[in-house]
């Protein structure tokens, strides 16, 4: 997330674009920090995806946790 805005209303996300892995391809440090990303949000929002469902996004800096999926543009 980048901003959110005063009125807690609009949030403004950063379009990740990496190579999409699975939770088996992680090292056991990027996994540990994708569990307590996972918990954290699971903790937060009642409303948020079931885990099962988030992507995860490997990025430069390490792996990187999607709260909504990217919108595909209509062809």
């Amino acid at each position: 997330m980048l901003a959110l805005s005063e009125d807690g209303r609009t949030v403004t996300y950063e379009l990740c674009e990496g190579t999409r892995v699975s939770p088996l391809e992680l090292s056991t440090e990027d996994a540990a920090a994708v569990a307590r990303a996972l918990d954290a949000i699971d903790a937060a929002s009642s409303e948020a995806a079931p885990q099962a469902t988030r992507g995860i996004i490997m990025m430069p800096g390490g792996p990187v946790v999607l709260i909504v999926e990217p919108e595909t543009e209509a062809t």
